[in-house]
């Protein structure tokens, strides 16, 4: 299927899909933690990239990556003009937190399609259970690993920190 395809397919659904190389796949829902996980992240950053004049998406909002795959990312910062009302072809900053569903497959693919979007500066994956916070930073045409799991991450003027992003996290699933 390809991604126009895909989006006409997508407005006849409730449930939200992804394309995967050509292939449709239903988005799983996730737990609480990986709720919170999402919206520990966007709470620190949602002010800030508004002040930037950026748009802040948790959850919804779908990109298209230059091959054509589809991706609703848990966190999407975007600071330049959108794309579509559907989609966005020029997101900032993404972020994908980890559910037991996804597979290696899967991220990897992710992987090499989100660093494949020129305006992308940062693609991080969270993995809440584990408490790991990994970085792909986009550096003088050069794409940079970091492991941010118990450090801070610049993103735009904010400096996330995920020693506080799981501290957070624990304390609100502990209040249940």
């Amino acid at each position: 299927m390809t991604w126009r395809e895909w989006l006409d397919f997508e407005d006849g659904h409730e449930e939200r899909y992804e394309l995967l190389r050509g292939h449709v796949v239903v988005v799983q829902g996730g737990t609480e933690r990986h709720d919170l996980t999402v919206t520990a992240p966007y709470d620190r950053l949602a002010t800030p990239s508004r002040e930037r004049r950026c748009a802040i998406f948790p959850h919804n909002r779908t990109v298209v990556t230059p091959s054509g795959d589809g991706y609703y990312p848990d966190l999407l910062i975007r600071c330049g003009p959108r794309s579509d009302q559907r989609y966005e072809l020029a997101p900032t900053w993404v972020f994908e937190v980890l559910s037991p569903t996804n597979t290696r497959s899967e991220m990897t693919d992710k992987l090499r399609g989100y660093t494949s979007i020129g305006a992308l500066e940062g693609y991080v994956v969270v993995d809440p259970d584990a408490r790991l916070a990994q970085a792909y930073m986009h550096h003088e045409g050069v794409w940079q690993f970091l492991d941010v799991s118990a450090s801070t991450l610049p993103v735009g003027p904010v400096l996330v920190d995920f020693v506080e992003v799981f501290a957070a996290v624990d304390e609100l699933e502990a209040s249940g």
